[in-house]
């Protein structure tokens, strides 16, 4: 809920691609896009079922596809973005609009609000935001955390930036 909630307060849509959750996610998720409107639920317990990073870079390629935004971002679950960091997000955006992707550092959280890392930790270098219409397709998730491929499989080469002064 949190991860949707701090998107929702700056993106235009929001777009969730579930496989099937039986925690109660779904019912969640629906009583927001009930709330506010510009939710897109995707619910593919058939094809999304099993657990995996196979399914995790399917499930982000699809919600990609979906976007019909100027720039998609690619969050997980358990991510959210800091509400000081929204404007910094969209005036990164405007102001270099050449640029085709954004790497945007993360600050993971240990059990507590009180145990964190700041820095490259786990994700370093993780595209979490694009131009739509590259044909960008979220690659295997483990041994890279953040291949951008072609609908082929193959790598796509774009032009990103790092944004250090925003955290995800």
């Amino acid at each position: 809920e949190e991860t949707l909630m701090s998107a929702l307060d700056f993106a235009d849509e929001v777009v969730v691609v579930d496989g099937g959750s039986i925690d109660g996610t779904i019912e969640l998720i629906e009583d927001i896009v009930n709330r506010f409107g510009n939710v897109n639920l995707v619910v593919e317990p058939d094809k999304y079922s099993k657990l995996g990073q196979g399914s995790l870079a399917d499930k982000k390629s699809l919600a990609a596809s979906l976007c019909g935004s100027d720039y998609c971002m690619l969050l997980d679950a358990d991510e959210v973005i800091h509400q000081d960091h929204m404007g910094k997000i969209m005036a990164t955006a405007s102001t270099y609009r050449s640029i085709e992707a954004f790497k945007f550092q993360t600050i993971h959280f240990y059990r507590s609000w009180d145990h964190y890392q700041e820095g490259p930790g786990w994700y370093k270098g993780k595209v979490y935001m694009f131009k739509n219409g590259l044909g960008v397709h979220h690659g295997k998730v483990g041994r890279d955390r953040d291949q951008i491929v072609d609908s082929g499989g193959d790598s796509l080469e774009v032009q990103a930036m790092d944004v250090p002064e925003v955290s995800i």
